[in-house]
């Protein structure tokens, strides 16, 4: 998909649910002129400001994070990596459309926050594995193609990617199965759409909150079957419909699966929501790439 027919799918999404959006699309028509690479020969790490301590840190850490990210999701990248460290959080906003992200995925060009640099010791590796994720899968399909893949499984993939060797992170997903125990937590839904795409908001959770239970599943979803789990991601990645191709895969639906890991877990089912304020939930509803 071209750059000009993607901004003018964003700018429609802005039309029609609001300003949210239109941040997204101007980060889109951002330039990175300003950017110069890390190091002579260096084609993956670019800079706004020479020395960078950001696009050092990066550097540092970036083979493995690829590594990972390759290993986990089962296919190389198609096409070159590309990292910018951005110098000020005013710029932040500018090239990811939000000034509080840690890092953001737009126009196949991963950027990434100087407030990584005043984070604990970890966080930055574990923000790039994620972004690279969210590259992977960007690399791969269109804006449209992603969109129709749920962010829970999105969004969840990403965080077991980046934290599934990371003893310190064990302890937000068992936060994560408490919260569901306590009846309030997230539904995977079959299939994601461009509009009105289920997330936090549409659960009324915080999006930390929802990412980590989101993941917990997906985790249950490879520890289960991980041949399963590992056909799945190459047919997502080779555009096939999601639900279709979940069932395919483990020969059940999502729902079954759900009800498989709640059993596991010894947790309650979530509350039902009120449908009236879930449809206004879902309306107010952004999807954002960036994340």
């Amino acid at each position: 998909m071209s750059k000009l027919k993607t901004i003018f799918i964003v700018f429609l999404f802005f039309v029609l649910s609001g300003c949210s959006a239109l941040k997204t699309a101007l980060a889109m028509m951002q330039t990175t002129d300003d950017f110069s690479p890390y190091g002579e020969s260096n084609s993956r790490v670019f800079q706004e400001t020479e020395p960078s301590p950001l696009a050092a840190g990066i550097e540092s850490v970036l083979t493995q994070a690829i590594d990972v990210v390759e290993k986990e999701q089962y296919k190389k990248f198609p096409k070159p990596v590309k990292i910018y460290a951005i110098s000020t959080l005013s710029n932040v906003k500018k090239y990811c459309g939000y000034r509080k992200v840690l890092g953001c995925v737009i126009n196949d060009k991963v950027f990434m926050s100087p407030r990584l640099l005043n984070q604990p010791e970890g966080t930055l590796p574990r923000t790039l594995t994620h972004e690279l994720s969210h590259l992977h899968f960007a690399q791969q399909l269109s804006l449209m193609e992603q969109a129709t893949v749920p962010t829970w499984f999105r969004e969840g993939l990403a965080v077991y990617v980046s934290t599934k060797n990371d003893a310190s992170a064990k302890i937000d997903l068992e936060e994560a199965k408490v919260n569901i125990q306590q009846g309030t937590s997230f539904y995977p839904n079959e299939q994601g759409s461009l509009l009105f795409q289920k997330d936090h908001i549409s659960f009324q959770l915080s999006r930390r909150m929802f990412y980590r239970e989101a993941a917990s599943f997906v985790q249950f979803l490879h520890d289960a079957d991980n041949k399963a789990f590992r056909n799945l991601l190459l047919s997502v990645q080779d555009k096939q419909p999601f639900s279709s191709s979940f069932a395919k895969c483990y020969g059940v639906t999502i729902d079954t699966k759900w009800n498989e890991f709640v059993a596991q877990e010894k947790i309650q089912q979530p509350r039902v929501k009120n449908t009236a304020v879930l449809r206004l939930s879902q309306e107010k509803a952004i999807y954002r790439i960036a994340y």
